[in-house]
């Protein structure tokens, strides 16, 4: 069983027909066999002789957003149409795929991943034909193109069980070297005392012993 990689893709044009076009063949995606036949499908001249991870992915489950989307799943934004395809992928993101699509059809493209189990996560972007893709590990990620601190909280620090895996504070701080301010580190050791404040008292109340 394949690990789940999340994916949030938008894609934008100033030409309706273009992504019109791409809707349809996205939509099309359940008529293949293969993740590799449907990535072929986007390209007059696709490359011979690849393997089933050569588009960055085996499958896709697919949704497109339909939400407030008007002229069949294209919506309109500041005189720029734009598509919203996400879903998860096996193992990892069909990164190539959408660069691929980014430069043959000449669209901009927005391609967030993350995927937990691999320790990855990342964003993929074209603009004007101009490639930039950040690829992290999962938790710089998250701290990085997410909600920084809050989001590192929320994932490593949301329950005292925490307080079992590591030695003491510093131990549990070394796994985020990223993070190098001193106030944010501080979050860290305050949380942790919060925790361990937390699971003494609820010890003391249940009469747990060590």
């Amino acid at each position: 069983m394949a690990n789940n990689c999340w994916n949030y893709v938008q894609i934008r044009s100033e030409k309706l027909s273009v992504l019109q076009e791409l809707v349809s063949k996205f939509k099309n995606y359940g008529s293949f066999n293969t993740f590799v036949d449907f990535g072929d499908s986007f390209f007059k001249e696709p490359e011979k002789d690849k393997d089933y991870y050569f588009y960055g992915t085996k499958w896709w489950d697919m949704e497109i957003d339909t939400d407030e989307i008007e002229l069949d799943d294209v919506q309109i934004q500041n005189k720029e149409y734009s598509i919203t395809i996400q879903g998860d992928s096996a193992w990892g993101p069909p990164d190539t795929l959408i660069k691929m699509i980014a430069l043959e059809y000449n669209v901009d493209v927005f391609h967030e991943y993350s995927e937990p189990g691999m320790n990855f996560g990342g964003i993929l972007q074209v603009e004007d034909g101009l490639v930039s893709d950040e690829d992290y590990s999962y938790a710089e990620h998250l701290y990085r193109n997410c909600e920084g601190m809050h989001s590192l909280l929320n994932e490593y620090m949301c329950d005292w069980s925490i307080l079992d895996c590591y030695d003491d504070v510093d131990a549990f701080i070394e796994e985020f070297p990223f993070v190098t301010d001193e106030t944010e580190i501080q979050q860290f050791r305050d949380k942790w005392i919060e925790l361990e404040t937390n699971k003494k008292a609820y010890e003391a109340e249940h009469k747990i012993e060590k």
